[in-house]
């Protein structure tokens, strides 16, 4: 975890801060897991309040009783002995808190990745349309040069109208690209709150995750944490119902009075208060409490292994996000190279229509696909850090 830490803030992260914190301030989640955890905080000391002394208080009235009529009575009790009761209590009190404070920091991530991938998302789009404007642009240069060739008589009209088809297509991927932009621009507006007029480019660091023990990570992610507190919790609420056969030792101190106060009694003592029984109800709630503390652990451990499962492999296609995208990047130089080679050619009549589209069109699936992977290793980056907890620590907060 150490090792990690030392390598944020991420690489070009800057521009994310503004974003995450804005959607933090806005996130619905956020504030409610928030007041769940002050909620549990609540509990925490309504759980501490069992070692406090219990005053408790009557008023008793007969009408038959002519010399007493109205008797009141105050009592104050201390426990003594309770087995370890009230500990448990407070133990899986503060078991809930601690879990509760681990889904507010998983609900923190949760909405900083909502927000970065939509950040992420304009940033495709934006490059798709830019593909989408430079595959018009190269199929408006070979309808120019089929013309010519139309003009000189070395081609008929077919030439010509295949591309004009080609450019219509292109024209209608260039609009669907802009809708798909207005969409997440509308959506990153409505969860973040902010505008953007053009999205930078976000790095990966191929190597941010290089060398270090996964397992330890993911045995330190939010959602591992709060199912192992979880399980904590329901072991030490079994132990409060298995405390709570036995019985108690509570000092007492009362004192009672008429109501012209001129017949008064107290009473300080001990008291031996054992439980109530319900057939073998107590028992059988100690049983349910002790399986529902093994169902626990078993939740948690699957669910520790789920994410170990998850985490290793989004680590693992790492490096070879990396070796295509670095291979895809020759293949595109290759591919203009050889579309300036076909387009001399084509003018000299040494290519037909078909090799000129052919190869523009494996220009453009190229850059395409450039975009898709640029775009699975960054989210890919940021996916795994918000699985084990420190997304937010990633990008600088």
């Amino acid at each position: 975890m150490a090792a990690l830490l030392k390598r944020f803030p991420v690489n070009g992260s800057a521009p994310l801060r503004p974003i995450v914190l804005s959607a933090l301030d806005r996130g619905a989640e956020v504030k409610a897991a928030a007041l769940s955890l002050e909620s549990q905080e609540a509990n925490v000391s309504a759980a501490w309040s069992g070692y406090l002394p219990v005053v408790s208080s009557r008023v008793d009235y007969d009408p038959k009783d002519t010399r007493r009529g109205v008797r009141g009575q105050v009592e104050v009790s201390q426990k003594l002995v309770d087995w370890g009761g009230t500990a448990a209590r407070v133990a899986e009190a503060r078991a809930a808190r601690d879990a509760a404070a681990e889904v507010h920091r998983q609900r923190q991530d949760q909405v900083a990745l909502e927000a970065i991938a939509g950040y992420i998302d304009i940033r495709q789009f934006q490059r798709k349309i830019a593909v989408a404007n430079d595959d018009i642009e190269a199929l408006s240069r070979i309808a120019a040069l089929a013309g010519e060739r139309l003009e000189a008589g070395a081609s008929d009209a077919s030439e010509r109208d295949l591309v004009r088809l080609r450019l219509d297509e292109a024209r209608s991927v260039l609009e669907q690209e802009r809708s798909n932009l207005a969409q997440a621009l509308a959506a990153y507006r409505n969860r973040v709150g902010l505008s953007i007029d053009e999205a930078e480019a976000l790095p990966y660091q191929a190597d941010i995750f290089d060398g270090l023990d996964v397992e330890d990570l993911v045995a330190q992610a939010p959602s591992v944490v709060t199912r192992t507190l979880e399980a904590a919790g329901r072991e030490e609420a079994a132990k409060a119902e298995q405390r709570a056969l036995l019985p108690g030792v509570n000092a007492i101190a009362t004192i009672s009075t008429n109501r012209d106060f001129d017949d008064v009694d107290t009473t300080i003592g001990l008291r031996l208060q054992g439980p109530t029984f319900t057939g073998f109800s107590n028992f059988q709630r100690v049983e349910a409490a002790r399986q529902a503390a093994a169902a626990s652990r078993w939740t948690a451990e699957t669910e520790r292994n789920t994410l170990l499962r998850k985490v290793k492999s989004q680590i693992e296609r790492v490096p070879f996000l990396d070796r295509q995208i670095r291979s895809i990047e020759k293949q595109i130089a290759n591919a203009i190279e050889l579309r300036g080679i076909y387009e001399r050619q084509f003018v000299s009549a040494e290519r037909s229509i078909t090799d000129l589209l052919s190869v523009q069109s494996n220009v453009k699936d190229l850059l395409v696909r450039r975009e898709d992977l640029m775009r699975e290793a960054v989210n890919n980056q940021y996916v795994t850090l918000s699985d084990v907890g420190l997304l937010r620590a990633a990008v600088g907060l």
